[in-house]
């Protein structure tokens, strides 16, 4: 009788074997519980990435629309537009000193939650707009724009390093750095490219909520389109040099006030209710950055007077970086082009040629057009290359830019100014993801957060400059000045991905 393989082992031998079994079941069972807890945990991330988005959502809705009305209802005395100079100045002052030491302190959770409530004074402020309730409320909100971008940033990039360790093997220490570093970056493209699609839907609903509101007072201005025979008072477009203040004279015929201040009073009351909720949701539902990385949050930070330094140091490296002064330009134009949209666009084209109440109507429509953009380039990120979307935005721009110049108000071509709003929306969308896609590529380590606060602070400065200047020189020559800087970035940026790419 022939004896089989199983019947020729012995005890022992048996008893190895059935320790190799259970050993391979226990590791089968260890291999799906770490399976189902990474799928847990990547659902957590992309989560939180929605609580994010959703919670800037709001905050931004209430901010764009009270931004877009302040050109308009706020003209007098300039008041609008200089607490906004003053805002972003702030900005800068708050990026170049304690900003990056907060962020290491306190942590990203808690600058997001500080910047929503600075938001929500800003909104409250304008219900009784002056000097004493603006102007300090403008430095606040400045402060709450130096938070919020770096720690959305370090949102993003938490994001992106929690995804890509979840798919790196625990045996790929042999692996090349830089193919992970790039997985990284692939990774914060697309988070970035996500959130923005989300966050673009701010415009949509901030606007829509200005407009719908607004169209009442209709009832009181049956004037909802300028008299283009009449260019005595003032006039529209790039011959606009803002000699006409829509706070004098009477109300019920010209297209820059509403005549009803219940409705005033109600719209941003509106805005503040609708912060407040999202603010109430970062607080609650919104983790901090090191929780989703698994670092141990009783880290002691490092002293003030050490990040301090360390925060001067790097900025000095900075401005002598040759690659950040080549994308410097770009993010300058960037927050310059922002400025002349929610500043000189809604008052000299919309709320000069249409009405004041249409320019909710219309900065819908640009946020529509942003947000459809937005989630495309997040789409078509891994197979669209990042020069082809660059070129694409500042191209659309130039055009915009030189319409701009050319157009001039006749009830004939006010359909035009639909089509430039979409236009604007698709630009904006693609260029405000790219630059914040860009910084990733260039910079590493811990040199990259000092490039991201300076990307804010570049972005600030821009703001600053057009709405400093924005009542003091006639619109044709702000056009000017955007489109050499339009030109100067796309050079530099041409020059940096040919060097340093």
């Amino acid at each position: 009788m022939e004896i089989t393989p199983l019947q020729s082992v012995s005890a022992d031998d048996a008893d190895d074997l059935y320790s190799i079994k259970v050993s391979e079941s226990t590791a089968v069972k260890v291999s799906e519980s770490t399976a189902v807890k990474d799928s847990i945990y990547r659902k957590e991330i992309t989560r939180q990435s929605t609580i994010l988005a959703i919670g800037a959502v709001g905050i931004f809705a209430s901010y764009s629309g009270v931004l877009g009305l302040q050109s308009t209802l706020n003209f007098e005395d300039s008041l609008g537009t200089t607490s906004l100079a003053i805002c972003f100045a702030t900005t800068i002052l708050a990026n170049l000193t304690f900003a990056p030491v907060l962020l290491e302190r306190v942590g990203a959770k808690a600058l997001v939650i500080s910047a929503d409530v600075t938001f929500v004074i800003f909104t409250l402020a304008n219900i009784y707009p002056a000097k004493f309730t603006l102007y300090p409320a403008a430095v606040l909100l400045g402060i709450g724009e130096a938070f919020i971008w770096p720690a959305v940033t370090s949102f993003n990039s938490s994001f992106a390093t929690a995804t890509v360790s979840l798919t790196t093997s625990k045996t790929s220490k042999d692996e090349c750095e830089s193919a992970v570093r790039e997985n990284v970056k692939k990774k914060l493209v697309w988070f970035s490219g996500r959130f923005y699609a989300v966050f673009s839907a701010y415009l949509v609903i901030g606007n829509m909520m200005a407009y719908s509101i607004l169209r009442f007072d209709l009832s009181q201005n049956t004037q909802s389109a300028t008299n283009f025979s009449d260019h005595a008072r003032y006039e529209c477009g790039a011959l606009d040099c803002y000699e006409y203040d829509a706070n004098s004279g009477n109300t019920t015929d010209n297209n820059m006030t509403i005549s009803n201040d219940t409705l005033r009073y109600v719209l941003f009351a509106g805005y503040t209710f609708l912060q407040i909720c999202c603010c109430v949701l970062h607080a609650k539902l919104l983790w901090n950055p090191n929780k989703l990385q698994h670092q141990e949050a009783d880290v002691k930070p490092s002293s003030a007077i050490k990040i301090a330094r360390h925060v001067f140091s790097s900025f000095c490296e900075q401005i002598t970086n040759i690659k950040q002064v080549l994308i410097a330009p770009l993010n300058f134009y960037n927050g310059m082009m922002m400025a002349f949209i929610f500043g000189d666009f809604t008052r000299s084209y919309i709320a000069c040629a249409m009405s004041v109440h249409q320019i909710g109507l219309l900065m819908t429509i640009f946020g529509h057009s942003s947000a459809i953009t937005c989630r495309l380039f997040q789409l078509s990120s891994n197979h669209v290359s990042r020069h082809f979307c660059v070129g694409l935005a500042l191209t659309t721009e130039a055009f915009v830019l030189l319409w701009c110049v050319l157009w001039r108000a006749n009830e004939f071509d006010i359909w035009q100014i639909y089509v430039v709003s979409a236009l604007l929306g698709v630009s904006d969308s693609i260029r405000e993801a790219v630059i914040t896609a860009i910084y990733p590529v260039y910079f590493h380590g811990e040199e990259r957060a000092m490039a991201f606060n300076f990307l804010s602070m570049l972005n600030a400065a821009g703001l600053a400059t057009m709405f400093a200047i924005s009542t003091n020189i006639c619109l044709i020559y702000k056009l000017i000045i955007l489109s050499g800087s339009l030109a100067s970035s796309i050079l530099c940026y041409c020059i940096l991905e040919i060097h340093y790419a």
